[in-house]
């Protein structure tokens, strides 16, 4: 049952030790997205050991070893959000049902396992099945951290707890990618050193997590026992929802850009080593991870501060949607610079405008998916939207981009073009939510500046588990403690968005602190 989840407030704890708490939490965040960098580093070029004109040294990599063709390694890179998209259905029911330290311990063991099985596999199914593992242990903890630092942060730091948790996203992407990209470039070590040394790592990590006593991890639910029994009324907000096409364009409009800067984020290495460009691997590293620090930050900074100047902070979604289609047009003509592209710098150059625009796109999309629904289905909208954005743009970005690759012959240009491409398909999804905004009777707008977190973050799994639990009676207990989980799961690769513009996107634990949560921003969920 739940009934571990009542008690006192959490906070009163000594903040001493919740900081210590907090900062191994934020270590876990980085070793967790370790190998999605590691990983864009060590595919390098795709070429067989008797394929004439191959470089031996780049045909080292993790792809050169299990033999893979582009269409597998882009599938090996899409798992881990297949497992992500996986777990959320019953991720957040079974956080409620049991103890979260011990859920939570439980799927960081597997997860390390699952790296350790990957950095030592010598078949090509069982790091495959390995990669899915990682994404579904790794959403315990991606649930959990949220909810934690909303419990146990002080009223005052609470933002910049949050910030601090995302912005271990980018950290340990480029992290992973410069060690990778360093081993691959400048050493003859092979490609597993540097995915035994996160297994190495993160097994002493979460250790320590195992040793925490359970008062500083676990979180009580303030919320009122009621049974979830409204599966028919959920299909019918779903349904609504998706019929909605101001929603149902900008939500995909969203996986469109996600699409492009996660293929992005997993090809570019082995595009820019590769002819024409063949640029030299330090170079690469240093210039793409430079790119991925500095253009997302920017322009998700920009772009928020825009629609704050022009549209008021979403009240006008007419101009918000002006405003995304701006960046959106901007962002197609550098990608399109890129197709043409053939010196390391240009395409450096033009990648760094288009991760710009598309960060600048998502603060205005963001807010347009909550006005674009009723206030009451504010929550399904989120959550179909991040259902919509895992399957079409994270999964599908990475593992389309190599199949392309693949039937072309083996040639990594034509995938390039096809990520490239799909930017006109964001586009012109982002053009038809600007349709649908103008063509609208009246000029939508959200009752307050920023989308409210209860509205925001409410997730898919908890819809998922709602319907499991009435179907699965009397297996389950009759009552559960919904909202307490939330798990909106994009695991970015490279996230490098989020941590510029990342507030707490959760319901508030405790009415004693809803005067301060009324002050903060809500975030914008970001993929790279």
């Amino acid at each position: 049952t739940n009934s571990h989840l009542t008690g006192p407030l959490q906070p009163t704890l000594p903040l001493a030790h919740r900081r210590l708490v907090f900062t191994l939490f934020v270590s876990l965040q980085i070793l967790l997205n370790y190998d999605s960098g590691a990983i864009a580093a060590s595919l390098t070029t795709i070429c067989k050991p008797d394929d004439q004109g191959c470089d031996p040294k780049i045909g080292r990599g993790l792809a050169y070893h299990f033999n893979m063709t582009f269409a597998e390694s882009g599938l090996l890179a899409s798992f881990v959000y297949a497992g992500l998209t996986l777990t959320s259905v019953t991720g957040a029911a079974i956080m409620q049902h049991f103890q979260p330290k011990y859920v939570v311990a439980v799927g960081l063991i597997v997860n390390t396992g699952c790296n350790a099985i990957f950095a030592s596999s010598h078949l090509k199914w069982a790091v495959m099945v390995s990669r899915l593992g990682v994404g579904m242990s790794q959403a315990f903890f991606i649930i959990h951290l949220p909810v934690w630092v909303d419990e146990f942060a002080p009223a005052s730091r609470c933002t910049l707890w949050m910030s601090l948790t995302q912005a271990g996203v980018p950290i340990g992407v480029t992290i992973g990618y410069m060690v990778s990209g360093f081993i691959e470039a400048n050493t003859e070590l092979d490609w597993r050193v540097s995915f035994w040394l996160q297994v190495v790592v993160l097994s002493a990590l979460v250790i320590a997590f195992c040793c925490i006593p359970t008062r500083y991890l676990n979180v009580h639910s303030d919320t009122k026992h009621r049974e979830l029994s409204v599966l028919s009324h959920t299909c019918s907000q779903a349904s609504e929802v998706l019929l909605n096409p101001l929603f149902l364009s900008t939500a995909l409009g969203l996986s469109g850009l996600y699409f492009v800067v996660t293929a992005i984020q997993l090809w570019m290495t082995s595009y820019l080593t590769q002819p024409p460009i063949s640029a030299e691997m330090n170079a690469v590293v240093l210039a793409f991870s430079g790119t991925c620090a500095t253009a997302p930050v920017i322009g998700v900074v920009v772009g928020g501060l825009l629609v704050d100047a022009t549209a008021g902070g979403y009240k006008s979604v007419r101009t918000t949607a002006s405003t995304s289609n701006l960046f959106g047009w901007a962002g197609v003509l550098w990608a399109l610079g890129c197709v043409f592209s053939t010196e390391l710098w240009q395409v450096i150059l033009c990648v760094w405008g288009l991760l710009f625009c598309g960060a600048a796109i998502v603060p205005a999309a963001t807010g347009i998916i909550m006005a674009a629904v009723e206030k009451s289905h504010r929550a399904m909208a989120s959550s179909i939207s991040m259902l919509i954005v895992n399957l079409f743009g994270f999964f599908a970005g990475p593992f389309l981009t190599g199949l392309v690759a693949t039937w072309s012959g083996n040639d990594l240009k034509w995938g390039f073009r096809l990520t490239m491409g799909w930017s006109v398909v964001a586009a012109l999804f982002i053009v038809a939510s600007w349709y649908y905004a103008h063509n609208h009777p009246e000029d939508l707008m959200i009752d307050s500046p920023r989308v409210r977190s209860s509205s925001a973050m409410s997730s898919f799994s908890e819809t998922c588990s709602a319907a499991v639990t009435h179907i699965s009676r009397p297996f389950a207990p009759r009552e559960l403690s919904p909202g307490l989980y939330p798990s909106t799961l994009t695991k970015d690769p490279s996230a490098l968005f989020s941590a510029a513009a990342t507030a707490p996107f959760i319901p508030r634990a405790h009415r004693a602190r809803t005067a301060s949560s009324e002050s903060r921003s809500s975030s914008y969920a970001l993929p790279i």
